[in-house]
């Protein structure tokens, strides 16, 4: 799974979220080229990674229509995406991009929903900040994964999203616990993070001012300037008190000797989700004085804490001071095995990986019923007018039945032919199916439209005599047949969004217009079809028409050009399979008589049905979905080989085929044994595809000489043995298909 992180900004002013972005990617380095992080802005002095892997987008609230694009084009590219933050116009943009486009993604706040995070920067920021989360509640419904740091945190996630789904994951501890090494304490409090009125800065310098403690005690303010105007405000109320210092921010080795050597960090916030500075503070034996709001329990048990009033907090601060050193190491001691204690050993790549594959997965984790209600749907897709053909033929009205087979073996043979293996290429590389999505649509919608005019052109000009039905039957099932063409796009697209509920109303949808055809046949006149023809054309054609007008789809259509010519032997593939059995029914029509011919006709037909079922219907989502069949299901194909075996024993030593009939079965029998042999190449082929263990176009060129082979098996049975000989066709047609995928599965 290719995974992108975005931010506001990778740096030490937003270290928690840069620390967590960074214990992720260095757990997964062997996975850097599925790894990338788009951020507004990105600090020289943090990052230690691969420049390649880091795009950087300014974050306005207007951005320029390139950029925008810009940036929509590499969120479409990745699997999952990991939204840290939300307040920022690029993680708003990236929401809404996600949920419209039903990308499998997570917001994870940071802290950001807390109350005082929602008030700070004043009212009109307050309320733009409550109309934005009405907006997004409403906006991503569907699509709501959080990630909280504490429970406090996913409590309030779920009072703004009440049908979010949250997973709870505590932040890493960015910082080494190894070392605990006991130096001199100083008369020191210490305070390390923003400088942003969230922190309550001001409260702790007029705290500290308030408790008096003279020039032996001192507050140092290690501070990122988050607020210049509060960091302002604050150098102006702390001037007059020189045991007051508001420095520059320390990290790293720096940092960690402060800590060591302080008297008690201080952390007095409005609202503080899990601060990292409390966490390293108790890693290294530095007890923290916090408000008596935030339960930090969990990992600091034995610190300090106070009432948020200037008097308490006043007097907390001299109660620390008048500890004695020896009390004062025995509490930090005390405070960090309670951390090391409590310290939550998390392999976050695991962790974060579980989580993504959970959403991603949460839809494919399907029933076999709702697999079901997808196959029946390209089933219907594929088989609608053979479906056709037989109601005719079992209301015994053979003519109407030869036109419709005539009509929808034209159009099914030119689009089966044009398909390019399509579904199977955009299944095999999720990360571009958009762009090769919108891009086919446009393709199919185009060329459906040119085929369309021309063959009702010819139909009108020449060929509307030779047909039984009316012309507003002929024109609605080839429209039909074409539409259904491009529907199967519309299909793969829901597939690969995980759907159910859109196969569900398609399979509802065609078993009614299949029972309206059915009463038209048997009740009406059957040229009265056209009606039922003409609403499931419209209702087929809404969904098309909502993917054609969405400009995004002209957007990735039209930008790869090279596509086709990159593909190319996907079109002589899909030729070389249609265009085999074409030749064969050909050639059959020509050597044999009317009786063995239909016979014939029929018994390949039965047996390359399971073959054809797999590879454009079931195939390509079993094996996407890497479904397994039941031991059940394995026990009942094994019966019906046996079976069959039995059959062809029995006609052939036996009844020593006496009659038509027989010669049907027996050669049917046979036939379908082959349909084992079929069914399992066309796996092999589909597995090589779709889960990309070999490169497509080397998959295609097989293709084209299976396809080459195969056209030349009948003729040359028929040479060697005749029709004795020539029953046998499938059966090795269907042996040399699986000889050929197995060597090049067995090569790769």
């Amino acid at each position: 799974m290719k995974v992108l992180h975005l931010t506001n900004e990778l740096s030490q002013k937003n270290f928690s979220i840069s620390s967590l972005i960074l214990f992720y990617l260095r757990s997964n380095k062997n996975k850097k080229n599925n790894l990338k992080i788009i951020a507004s802005n990105i600090s020289n002095d943090f990052l230690e990674l691969d420049k390649k892997n880091i795009k950087t987008f300014k974050s306005k609230i207007i951005m320029p229509t390139s950029i925008l694009f810009n940036l929509f084009e590499n969120l479409k590219t990745y699997d999952f995406i990991h939204i840290h933050g939300i307040w920022a116009p690029i993680q708003l943009l990236s929401i809404l991009y996600c949920a419209l486009t039903r990308t499998k993604f997570a917001i994870h706040p940071h802290g950001m929903l807390l109350d005082q995070a929602i008030r700070s920067g004043g009212k009109h920021k307050y309320y733009l900040k409550k109309i934005t989360l009405l907006f997004l509640r409403l906006f991503i419904r569907r699509s709501n994964n959080f990630i909280s740091i504490t429970n406090e945190e996913s409590q309030l996630i779920k009072k703004y999203f009440p049908l979010s789904k949250v997973f709870l994951v505590p932040n890493p501890m960015p910082f080494d616990l190894s070392s605990n090494n006991i130096i001199k304490l100083k008369k020191n409090f210490v305070y390390f993070g923003r400088i942003h009125p969230i922190k309550n800065l001001a409260f702790i310098i007029k705290s500290f001012i308030d408790a008096n403690l003279g020039n032996e005690w001192c507050l140092y303010i290690y501070g990122i300037k988050d607020d210049v105007e509060y960091y302002k405000y604050l150098k102006k109320i702390s001037k007059n008190h020189s045991n007051i210092k508001i420095k520059e921010p320390v990290f790293g080795n720096e940092k960690q000797k402060l800590m060591k050597t302080s008297w008690c960090n201080i952390l007095l916030s409005k609202s503080e989700v899990l601060s990292l500075s409390l966490l390293e503070s108790s890693a290294h034996s530095l007890p923290t004085l916090s408000s008596d709001k935030l339960d930090l329990a969990d990992y600091d048990k034995f610190s300090f804490k106070t009432k948020m009033s200037l008097k308490n907090a006043s007097r907390k601060i001299i109660e620390i001071t008048k500890l004695e050193a020896a009390e004062r190491v025995k509490i930090g001691r005390k405070v960090r095995e309670n951390f090391l204690k409590n310290q939550k050993k998390i392999n976050y790549s695991s962790v974060f990986n579980k989580i993504y594959s959970h959403i991603y997965l949460k839809d494919k984790d399907s029933s076999y019923f709702e697999y079901g209600a997808l196959s029946l749907s390209y089933i219907f897709n594929f088989f609608i007018s053979s479906i056709l053909v037989a109601l005719f033929v079992l209301n015994k009205n053979y003519e109407a039945a030869g036109d419709l087979g005539l009509v929808a073996s034209f159009f099914i043979t030119i689009t089966q032919i044009l398909s390019g293996n399509r579904r199977s290429l955009i299944l095999s590389d999720p990360k571009n199916s958009n762009y090769v999505i919108n891009k086919t649509l446009i393709e199919r919608s185009l060329f459906a439209v040119f085929l369309l005019i021309i063959s009702f052109y010819l139909y009108e000009r020449y060929f509307y005599i030779y047909f039984d039905l009316n012309r507003t039957f002929i024109l609605t099932i080839s429209s039909l047949i074409v539409i259904q063409w491009i529907n199967e796009i519309i299909l793969v697209k829901r597939e690969l969004q995980y759907s159910n509920s859109y196969f569900f109303y398609l399979s509802f949808i065609n078993i009614l217009y299949l029972i309206s055809c059915f009463f038209t046949i048997y009740f009406f006149e059957i040229n009265f079809i056209f009606i039922s023809n003409i609403i499931y054309i419209f209702i087929l054609l809404i969904p098309i028409a909502k993917e054609l007008l969405h400009p995004f789809v002209y957007y990735d259509g039209l930008k790869l050009k090279n596509f086709l010519v990159k593909y190319d032997l996907s079109y002589f593939s899909s030729f070389s399979i249609v265009i085999s059995g074409f030749f064969w029914r050909l050639i059959v029509f020509n050597i044999f008589d009317k009786s063995l011919t239909g016979i014939l006709y029929a018994c390949f037909s039965i047996a390359s049905f399971p073959g054809t079922l797999f590879n454009n219907v079931i195939g390509p989502t079993y094996v996407r979905n890497k479904l397994s069949l039941t031991n059940n299901l394995k026990m009942i194909f094994g019966l019906v080989f046996l079976l069959l075996s039995v059959i062809i024993l029995k006609i052939k030593f036996v009844n020593n085929v006496i009659g038509n009939f027989d010669y049907f079965i027996y050669i049917a029998s046979i036939s379908l044994i082959g349909s084992y042999f079929m069914v399992y190449s066309l796996f092999i082929r589909q597995k090589l595809i779709i889960n990309r263990e070999i490169e497509a176009n080397k998959v295609f060129l097989i293709d084209i000489i299976n396809g080459l082979s195969i056209t030349g098996i009948l003729p040359l049975l028929n040479y060697l043995g005749g029709f004795s000989w020539v029953i046998f066709s499938y059966l090795l047609a269907s042996i040399i298909s699986l000889t050929f995928y197995f060597l090049l599965s067995y090569k790769k």
